[in-house]
């Protein structure tokens, strides 16, 4: 029998991130953050939360990540600054070529 432990809190696992990163940041689209700034705000909120999740859930909302294309379900939530580091997207500062 396969070990699976799916997620079953009481919100999506996209939600658990997204909050996490809007307590960080105090929805300041200036602040900066890295995937291990947001993984303590779950745990402490979410024991049970798979934190390997993490990193793909924000390359998924993220406005200008190449990997974001591998995801099919995307909200324009993120911005990565450098390697590592994201902050909020801000539509009226942040531009995303058009990527074929």
């Amino acid at each position: 029998m396969l070990n699976s432990q799916q997620w079953s809190g009481p919100i999506t696992v996209k939600q658990v991130v997204w909050e996490a990163v809007l307590e960080l940041t105090d929805r300041d689209v200036t602040v900066e953050f890295a995937i291990k700034d947001v993984k303590p705000i779950i745990t402490e909120k979410y024991p049970d939360y798979k934190l390997s999740n993490v990193g793909a859930e924000i390359s998924a909302d993220c406005v200008n990540s190449p990997s974001r294309r591998h995801y099919t379900v995307n909200k324009d939530r993120y911005w990565k600054v450098r390697y590592g580091i994201y902050r909020l997207y801000d539509p009226k500062r942040d531009k995303v070529g058009i990527i074929r």
